[in-house]
């Protein structure tokens, strides 16, 4: 296994369209989910700016998890901000700082960005399992 951390690709829509659905039904909110592969793929390629940025971890053809984020261009501060919509990790990659370095590659993005937050919204439940 060769893990490694990247930004995503239009050609890995549907693989993390895949996660998006694995994290559905683990938060539970599968019965609402209105996400398509084609919805990745235009909202998040297809737009200027995207609606949506991603890192992935990659292992050679898989992606073994996924973080998606927005920016928030404009703060008191005058410097961007981010936000952390979805952290997940495939159940056959956990146990391995996955999710860890998905978020120091973030970090990085973020300190290159000047921005001077970050901000999340996570599952209690998620923190020890995604991670």
């Amino acid at each position: 296994m060769n893990i490694i951390i990247r930004k995503v690709e239009e050609k890995d829509s549907e693989k993390i369209w895949t996660l998006m659905e694995k994290l559905a039904v683990f938060e539970k909110y599968i019965d609402s989910f209105a996400i398509t592969p084609e919805i990745v793929k235009d909202g998040g390629f297809r737009k200027n700016p995207p609606d949506f940025h991603c890192i992935v971890a990659s292992d050679i053809d898989k992606i073994a998890g996924m973080l998606v984020y927005y920016f928030l261009p404009y703060t008191a501060q005058n410097r961007p901000a981010i936000y952390m919509k979805e952290l997940y990790v495939d159940e056959n990659y956990r146990g391995q700082k996955i999710g860890e370095q998905l978020m120091n590659s973030l970090k990085i993005e973020a300190k290159q960005l000047q921005s001077n937050k970050m901000d999340s919204c996570t599952l209690e439940q998620s923190r020890t399992k995604i991670l």
